[in-house]
């Protein structure tokens, strides 16, 4: 026989199985697998269905019954960060997505921790369309994974747009994965599809959505940016593609880094993911992998773009100019497309607002770190801030420096 036995396989229940042999029942080579598949369908007729089968397959409801049915809770593959159902991590090429996605995947697998959140043990598929056996190979070396973590790698498969989504089910089922990892989402959907196309994408992701839901299964795709044309960092309108793309999915993962710099932000937002989140991460050298910042740091260190932005704006609101895109770039020698990206970061994190518009001219200002409703108390923290503040700043800017090379 070419296809496995049904009724060898372990299945969380019935329904499962039952998913399983609908999806194979296409696929027959010969005689053999007809037979068999038909005496699993028989056997599974023969025994009572399981008290879930019937909330499962059940369709309409109503309050009584919504308010009165006991749902389990929502498993999460990362606590409070990667949710049950579909994800997409998304940012621009080469800033460091497929490292992270990794670096979740053998997290999971091992039961470790991503960003020091303590992740349950679960069995991981990672498919790694966009990379060969030696680069992934030195890829775990850097990350010191573990030889005994459960993740599995696929490193080609059918379109998800065409029997790719089938497959996958039936991996996902047979193997009993509770985390996937599509690396990309590009080139899993094929490419003879339209990502533009609004009708496709829907139909491709809301199948794999459903698909998430359905077997509680937490997938995370991994995908591209557009190139911005704004100052506002929105990690959902930034996903390259149609709006399909990002509409039928659970949570949605922006990594925002500028090019050259070891620090990023990733911006999270989700359906049950509560607020949204925004995390200061670091490019662990030694560990080949992002790391959560301290909170307080707010990403800003005295070689980045994004400090001498901040310098720049204070310098120049200190001396009653106006601090827009172009004097901001004229002051600090930044170019002007790479000021606009530090400044949407900076407004994302909280750190600058933009001022009332003179003209055509954007001007930026600096948030106070600490505000006041009460005009006196800024003033009154003015004056012994300097003095003692002078003494620790060049201690606490001496320290950080040795670490950065």
């Amino acid at each position: 026989m070419s296809l496995p036995d049904p009724m060898k396989l372990e299945f969380n229940n019935d329904l499962e199985r039952m998913i399983y042999i609908f999806n194979i029942s296409t696929q027959f080579q010969n005689k053999d697998d007809a037979c068999v598949i038909a005496q699993a369908v028989n056997g599974i007729r023969a025994t009572a269905l399981p008290d879930e089968m019937p909330q499962a397959l059940q369709k309409r409801w109503n309050n009584h019954a919504l308010l009165t049915t006991h749902f389990p809770e929502m498993r999460w593959a990362v606590p409070g960060i990667l949710p049950e159902g579909l994800t997409i991590l998304a940012g621009r090429p080469k800033l460091g997505k497929s490292w992270l996605a990794l670096q979740i995947a053998n997290a999971v697998g091992s039961g470790g921790k991503v960003f020091d959140k303590e992740v349950q043990k679960a069995r991981v598929l990672y498919m790694a369309l966009e990379d060969v056996e030696r680069r992934l190979q030195s890829r775990l070396k850097a990350q010191h994974a573990r030889e005994d973590a459960e993740v599995d790698y696929l490193f080609s498969g059918l379109p998800l747009a065409g029997n790719g989504l089938i497959d996958l089910e039936n991996d996902i089922l047979a193997h009993q994965y509770r985390v996937v990892i599509i690396d990309t989402l590009s080139r899993a959907l094929g490419g003879r599809s339209d990502q533009q196309d609004l009708e496709q994408m829907t139909a491709v992701m809301g199948k794999l959505q459903k698909m998430a839901l359905t077997h509680h299964v937490a997938i995370l795709a991994v995908d591209h940016h557009r190139k911005t044309n704004g100052l506002m960092v929105d990690p959902i309108d930034d996903i390259m593609g149609s709006t399909g793309k990002s509409a039928t999915v659970d949570a949605v993962m922006g990594l925002y880094r500028e090019r050259g710099n070891s620090e990023a932000t990733l911006h999270i937002v989700g359906r049950d993911t509560g607020e949204d989140q925004s995390l200061c991460l670091h490019w662990d050298h030694d560990l080949a992998c992002w790391q959560v910042k301290e909170q307080a740091v707010k990403g800003v260190k005295d070689s980045s773009s994004r400090a001498r932005v901040i310098q720049a704006i204070r310098s120049l609101e200190t001396a009653g100019d106006h601090s827009h895109t172009k004097r901001i770039s004229e002051v600090t020698g930044i170019g002007m497309s790479n000021v606009s990206e530090t400044l949407a970061i900076l407004l994302a994190e909280g750190l600058v607002y933009k001022g009332k518009k003179q003209g055509q001219i954007q001007p930026y200002h600096l948030i106070p770190l600490k505000s006041a409703a009460i005009e006196p108390k800024p003033e009154a923290a003015i004056e012994p801030k300097p003095e003692l503040a002078v003494e620790p700043k060049p201690e606490a800017a001496i320290e950080p420096k040795p670490e950065l090379p």
